[in-house]
């Protein structure tokens, strides 16, 4: 609630951590990272894993799916965001945690910097447009040849948008996203419950 209207996203909010962790990450941790500073914060939710290979354990920590990553309602308290940095090491180190998966949320937040011996890999074409500040041409142009492809085949077969919570057409998108999970060959993570879309 105390973040400003420009960054506030389902994606960090305590009902959407109490939903994954109920029907995603039922065998894991959903937990969070916070840091204060008299009235400016950082939070970050992660889900902690634990993992046996060859007899030993150790465990990670990764963002919750799909979108995460550290987030501030003053991003320019450069003093905090050190702090939260030192301490996510620190935490890690305490708790012999491997690896830190972090998907950042492409529109709101901030990246993580100056970590020693931590490796930023780029792992998607995420795009953030500010559709007030661009008209449609402008849009179409930046996207690549295939999203172009696929904006074009849909115009031509007169494809529609619905938005709706009819239990028929979330249903029918079920269906739909399993059958294209499958034909992937996805892992088993990505198989979400009937009753994640339902809710």
């Amino acid at each position: 609630k105390s973040l400003p209207d420009s960054q506030k996203d389902l994606f960090y909010s305590p009902s959407f951590s109490k939903f994954t962790q109920a029907n995603i990450y039922k065998n894991y941790e959903v937990k969070c990272f916070i840091a204060l500073d008299k009235t400016d914060f950082i939070l970050c939710p992660f889900i902690l894993r634990k993992f046996f290979f060859n007899k030993k354990s150790f465990f990670d920590i990764t963002s919750l799916y799909p979108h995460g990553g550290p987030i501030s309602n003053n991003p320019k308290n450069l003093q905090l965001k050190k702090y939260f940095q030192d301490k996510c090491i620190d935490y890690c180190n305490k708790n012999k945690i491997k690896n830190f998966l972090i998907r950042y949320h492409p529109a709101v937040g901030f990246k993580l910097s100056n970590l020693q011996n931590f490796k930023n890999i780029d792992t998607g074409d995420f795009i953030y447009v500010d559709l007030q500040k661009i008209d449609e041409n402008d849009i179409l142009k930046n996207f690549n040849r295939n999203v172009n492809r696929g904006i074009n085949k849909a115009i031509k077969f007169n494809i529609e948008t619905l938005i709706s919570n009819d239990e028929k057409y979330i249903l029918e998108f079920y269906d739909l996203y399993s059958k294209e999970m499958k034909r992937k060959k996805a892992d088993k993570f990505y198989f979400f419950p009937k009753e994640f879309f339902l809710n």
